[in-house]
């Protein structure tokens, strides 16, 4: 081919007919153009095809992620539900409701833990500095970016939730009932730890215990913390349910 327009271009200028060697040369450029085009199209249909398959295995890693994702929010919403549960028993014990249980000292230290959701992001910070993102499905994009807001919300309670127990709940508790530390609670780590403990046991305070008000508003702020993040958790655990359906 290239042989072809080297002859026919020594034969236009022998022919001293600059006319037809413009057209000529004219055609040339415009052939190369559309070759240095094709060429360009060519690499970016295969730039396409190599992030469309990369991104299908992080996809798969993404659909692992999320399992272990929905394994850590069941856990975490499980021991919540339980949480809301001794907050509602405590609350009613102070408000009468129900007689002072031998496991009130448990319940007041149960609730000083603190607790993170975190969540697995390799193979999302993977499809989004590769850009291999970029090559999914819109409605599959918009799941993504719904759960992970969704998980933006659960760190955002979480943070919220912890803040509170560190700055106001547990100061309370340290400062007005140390005495629950001591063998007589029921909370697996203290009991273990004052097992062997000689002293006298020191006997709960139920008087001071109904007539604090001061926990009584720490405990009621704590209930509905609690809820709140139940419902957040569940939240999320919903985006990725539908994230996942998505995937599959």
């Amino acid at each position: 081919m290239l042989r072809f327009f080297r002859i026919l271009r020594k034969k236009l200028l022998e022919e001293d007919n600059i006319r037809k060697y413009f057209w000529y040369a004219l055609g040339e450029i415009l052939l190369v153009m559309i070759g240095i085009l094709l060429a360009l199209q060519v690499n970016n249909w295969n730039s396409e095809r190599q992030l469309s398959e990369s991104a299908e295995i992080n996809l798969e890693l993404l659909a692992k992620d999320l399992t272990e994702d929905r394994e850590s929010l069941l856990a975490l919403i499980e021991i919540y539900e339980n949480d809301l549960d001794n907050a509602l028993l405590t609350l009613n014990m102070i408000k009468g409701v129900i007689d002072v249980s031998d496991r009130v000292s448990e319940y007041l230290v149960g609730f000083q833990l603190e607790y993170n959701f975190y969540p697995r992001n390799s193979a999302l910070n993977v499809l989004l500095n590769s850009g291999e993102i970029s090559v999914l499905d819109v409605e599959l994009q918009n799941m993504i970016s719904q759960y992970y807001r969704a998980v933006d919300a659960v760190k955002e309670r979480d943070e919220i939730s912890n803040i509170f127990i560190r700055d106001k709940y547990e100061l309370h508790i340290f400062e007005e009932y140390s005495s629950l530390y001591s063998k007589e609670n029921t909370f697996p780590v203290i009991g273990e730890f004052y097992q062997d403990d000689t002293r006298d046991i020191l006997i709960f305070d139920t008087e001071k215990f109904l007539a604090d008000k001061k926990l009584e508003a720490l405990l009621f702020a704590r209930y509905y913390q609690i809820k709140t993040l139940i419902n957040v958790y569940n939240s999320a655990l919903e985006s990725l349910s539908d994230l996942q359906k998505s995937i599959e």
